[in-house]
């Protein structure tokens, strides 16, 4: 069920292809901040950059993530697309949720870090897709009805946000600035067609 969600998320993606250029370009832009090697800029003496730079990326990629959530759900709905102004501070504020629950889950115990990453990782679409009161509520709710599709959803939901993390223990950043190039499209289209299929999974799950 998964690889099929996928699928249509590829093929929504090449037939209404010119909805998606600018979220595209915007996470390309995005990875490509984010590889600037600040290690090898030896004329710098503080992390402050680097550290602004992340905050930037991490807004920034709130806002492209729900301009997809809000075009997909326009394209499957028909219903208007919704303004950012009142659906990305909603995805930020549940983001910041879900990953403050998963981080204390796995602290206090790697239980209910794993059931959190898995019963809350629909709660930014719920807070943006649907008119739930609880959107943490609602994404245990949904996730009850099929917890395999969403563990799966989930799973590579972490592999995506870990990938880049492998390249920090390269030794040189010279070799890490390359691969990060290299992998900018890949990902970056990789995180549209999740983002998508995360919109399909939703949806789906309120209608059974």
């Amino acid at each position: 069920m998964l690889k099929t969600f996928f699928s249509l998320s590829y093929v929504d993606l090449k037939k209404n292809s010119q909805h998606y250029k600018l979220s595209l370009l915007g996470f390309i832009v995005l990875g490509l901040i984010d590889a600037i090697p600040w290690e090898g800029m030896n004329y710098l003496e503080n992390s402050g950059p680097e550290i602004l730079s992340q905050v930037v990326i991490f807004l920034l990629s709130i806002i492209v993530s729900v301009d997809v959530i809000n075009t997909q759900k326009t394209l499957l709905t028909e219903m208007p697309e919704e303004k950012l102004l009142f659906t990305a501070p909603a995805f930020l504020i549940y983001s910041l949720y879900f990953t403050i629950c998963v981080l204390l889950g796995l602290v206090l115990f790697i239980l209910p870090g794993v059931l959190a990453l898995v019963f809350l990782t629909l709660a930014p679409f719920v807070a943006v897709l649907l008119n739930e009161e609880s959107p943490m509520k609602a994404s245990i709710r949904l996730t009850k009805k099929n917890p395999l599709l969403v563990a799966g959803m989930a799973i590579i939901l972490l592999a995506i946000e870990l990938f880049p993390a492998l390249f920090n223990f390269l030794p040189r950043w010279e070799v890490k600035f390359f691969l990060e190039l290299l992998f900018i499209f890949p990902m970056a289209l990789l995180s549209l067609i999740f983002i998508q299929t995360m919109v399909r999974v939703t949806l789906f799950l309120e209608k059974l």
